[in-house]
């Protein structure tokens, strides 16, 4: 392609090929907006926010699915069919009735649900893994601590629930953060 001027190309000077690609994008201000299907083949970075205006479908079946733990067992583990880059976050929801699980491990190449004890029937759970670079981490453990030691921030907006007097409540405290990518497990008797 030759150029007209210093930054223009005219119509006659662009390819078939060139005008077929031009036709299907508009341009409006500063937006580039195309008006045919689009496909990235290789790693694409967006240097700020990403609006989406309409559903977005993910095609990886690495990064949602469900999964049952079968009556009589305690765990399940869900192996990526294509390991991920690093530990990703995963995000656990029963399906169906409330049963507590946890993912008690995980690792690039999958990860394990568990429950406490064995299922008297088959437990089904969706679940998503979302790889994110740089993901902020916070581990806490429970402390049973007295109602009189507890302290409630004033500019606090969440309603603040009252409990009968010499009742224990649960404070969540920092603690440090595990070495391994496993879920503790909290001690409810004490």
């Amino acid at each position: 392609m030759s150029q007209s001027g210093s930054n223009t190309v005219t119509q006659n000077e662009l390819s078939p090929t060139d005008r077929a690609i031009l036709d299907g994008i508009d341009y409006v201000g500063d937006t580039l907006i195309p008006q045919v299907e689009v496909l990235f083949k290789k790693v694409v970075t967006f240097a700020n926010d990403v609006v989406f205006q309409s559903r977005v479908i993910f095609s990886d079946p690495d990064m949602a699915g469900q999964i049952s733990i079968p009556s009589g067992k305690t765990q399940v583990y869900v192996e990526f069919k294509r390991p991920y880059s690093g530990v990703p976050v995963i995000t656990l929801t029963p399906v169906g009735h409330f049963h507590m699980g946890v993912v008690s491990e995980s690792s690039k190449y999958g990860f394990t649900i568990e429950i406490e004890n064995s299922a008297s029937r088959s437990l089904l759970f969706n679940w998503v893994a979302l790889m994110v670079n740089g993901a902020a981490s916070s581990h806490t453990a429970l402390e049973r601590v007295p109602e009189t030691t507890r302290e409630v921030p004033k500019e606090s907006a969440a309603p603040v629930s009252q409990s009968v007097s010499g009742e224990e409540t649960i404070k969540v405290v920092p603690s440090t953060a595990p070495e391994d990518q496993t879920t503790p497990s909290f001690d409810t008797t004490a």
